[in-house]
This record gives C-alpha cells, sequence and structure tokens, in this order.
C-alpha cells in the first residue's frame, strides 16, 4: 500500500478506527503493571483479550471498549448529532447526562468533572493524565477546520484534565495529527515521531505552553537503546500520569510505526495502556490509513 494514495477522508476514517481498536485491543492488559503477569496472562497477545478477573473493567468482556474508550465514543456520537460541530456548553450538558447514567469505570477526573460542571464550572480535575488528550480522534473525525479543531480538542480535554501540562501534549498531538492529514508533499517522507517532533519545535518557538515535561519526554524517548516492553517500563514508567505516559508512547512511536506492533508493544509494557492505544492508534492510523489495523481486531469488536 502507498501511504501517500490515501486520501484526507481515509485518514480521518482511519484515525478514529485506529484509535478506539486500539483501544479496544488493550483492554484485557489495561491498568496491569506487573509486566511478568501480563507475559504469564497473555502469552501470545495479538488480538484483543477479555479482561482477568478483579480489574478495574469488570462490567466488560471481550471487543468493548475502556471508559476512556467510551468517553471518546461519546464525543463522536455528539458530534456526529450536532452535524460535526462542537458546542462546548451543549458537549458538558451530554457528557453530563452521559456519566450520570455510566456503569463502567469511574475514574477520579471524571467523579471531579462531573461535581464542578454540576456546580457551573466550566473545567473539572487538575489532572495531567491523558484521558482527555485520548478523545482527541473524534474531534479531528468530524472538524476539518485547523483552527477550530484544535480549539475543540484543547476545550474537551481541559474539561476533565485541566492541567498545563495535559492541555500542552493535546496541542502536540493535534498538532502532529494536522499535519499527517494535511500532508504536505514535502513531508510525506517523515515518521510520525519526526512529526510530533517538529510540532514540539513549534511549541517551543510560540513560547506559550510550559514545554519542561515535553521535552524531557523527547529527551528520555531518544535516549533509550532497548525498546524491548520491560526496559521501556522500567525506564520511562507505566502510570497514567503524563510524565510517564508521554515519553513511553514515543518510545513506541520511535521504534515502529506498523500498527500492529505498536498495539502489542504498548499493552504489554503495562499499566495505562489505553489512553496511550488511543493516542498511537490515532497517529499511525492517520498516516497509514485503515488496511493497517487487523479486520479480525475490528470484528472482533461488539459495538
Amino acid at each position: 500500500m502507498n501511504i501517500n494514495n490515501i486520501n484526507k477522508t481515509g485518514r480521518r476514517n482511519a484515525l478514529w478506527l485506529g484509535s478506539i481498536v486500539g483501544d479496544a485491543f488493550v483492554l484485557g492488559g489495561h491498568w496491569i503493571y506487573d509486566v511478568e503477569k501480563l507475559k504469564s496472562s497473555f502469552p501470545d497477545y495479538n488480538k484483543p483479550q477479555n479482561p482477568l478477573p478483579g480489574t478495574y473493567h469488570k462490567n466488560k468482556k471481550l471487543g468493548d471498549q475502556t471508559h476512556y474508550g467510551d468517553q471518546a465514543r461519546h464525543l463522536w456520537q455528539f458530534l456526529s448529532e450536532n452535524n460535526g460541530i462542537y458546542d462546548p456548553d451543549r458537549y458538558r450538558e451530554a457528557w453530563l447526562r452521559f456519566m450520570n447514567r455510566y456503569d463502567g469505570y469511574m475514574d477520579g477526573a471524571s467523579r471531579e468533572t462531573i461535581s464542578a460542571l454540576q456546580s457551573d464550572l466550566l473545567f473539572g480535575s487538575g489532572s495531567d493524565e491523558l484521558g482527555g488528550t485520548a478523545r482527541i480522534a473524534a474531534i479531528y473525525y468530524w472538524l476539518e477546520d485547523a483552527q477550530q479543531a484544535i480549539i475543540s480538542a484543547i476545550d474537551q480535554s481541559r474539561m476533565t484534565h485541566d492541567s498545563r501540562q495535559a492541555t500542552a501534549i493535546t496541542v502536540l498531538i493535534a498538532s502532529a495529527l494536522q499535519t499527517i492529514l494535511d500532508k504536505p508533499e514535502n513531508e510525506s517522507h517523515l515518521s510520525v515521531f519526526e512529526t510530533l517532533n517538529m510540532a514540539r519545535i513549534q511549541m517551543v518557538s510560540d513560547d506559550e505552553y510550559d514545554m519542561n515535561l515535553i521535552n524531557e519526554a523527547f529527551d528520555t524517548a531518544n535516549s533509550l537503546q532497548d525498546f524491548t516492553a520491560e526496559t521501556i517500563a522500567k525506564n520511562l514508567g507505566q502510570s497514567c500520569h503524563a510524565k510517564h505516559a508521554l515519553p513511553v508512547m514515543l518510545a513506541v512511536l520511535k521504534h515502529t510505526e506498523n500498527y500492529q506492533e505498536a498495539m502489542k508493544l504498548n499493552v504489554m509494557i503495562g499499566g495505562d495502556s489505553a489512553t496511550r492505544a488511543m493516542i498511537i492508534g490515532a497517529l499511525l492510523g492517520a498516516k497509514l490509513g485503515t488496511e493497517a489495523i487487523p479486520q479480525d481486531w475490528i470484528d472482533i469488536m461488539r459495538d
């Protein structure tokens, strides 16, 4: 397949599918921090898996989304019902209705956001986790105007994760996605990692964001020599927090641009593999197209 022949509509389809399929793929191993347990529980993690008993996803089955994927799908549906227009006030109302009846895992950022929105605040938690950033594929599926897309991506992310670090990473991912979607001919040779680095350099020159965490993440990923799951987990971290999630994503993308390989490596690193999968999946989907996403993974998805 010649990736330069994928049209813009195809890339938008693929970035969305790449994101939610990635989330469903990691469901079985999500939030398992013991790499050895992951290896023994899933000796051949080559397709989506059922969550283990006693995990955070007790109401989930093979082919479901994690709670991150469920919120992304809700945002996608909201935009679908509103003709691809992101209205911040209406989205908050819709999100609050959705979450008040949600029966999946409720993380701290979501609980704090529910409380904040019910008190007529615009933004919820100050979390630096990437649950808001992970919903970004829904925005870039629907919104084709670059300025509106990045404004909307930032707002929906800040709604649940209102921290400088999470916002800066949302801008980083959004800028890279837009570059891939626009795909200037003279940049078609760039890898996703290189495209992210270009976005980082532009953010530094704009002098608008706190770049310390992002710069350190690139330095860490560039210094890594061994890209096994065990080494990445040990040296870069596994937690939901930005200081671990971003360098891990960068390391995965620096090591491989094969969608399947990236997803397998990511899940076996352990920890919060779901937000990472959704972001990695959107970036690789946008670049490679739907043909890069295994059809049998798509077929396993329940909805």
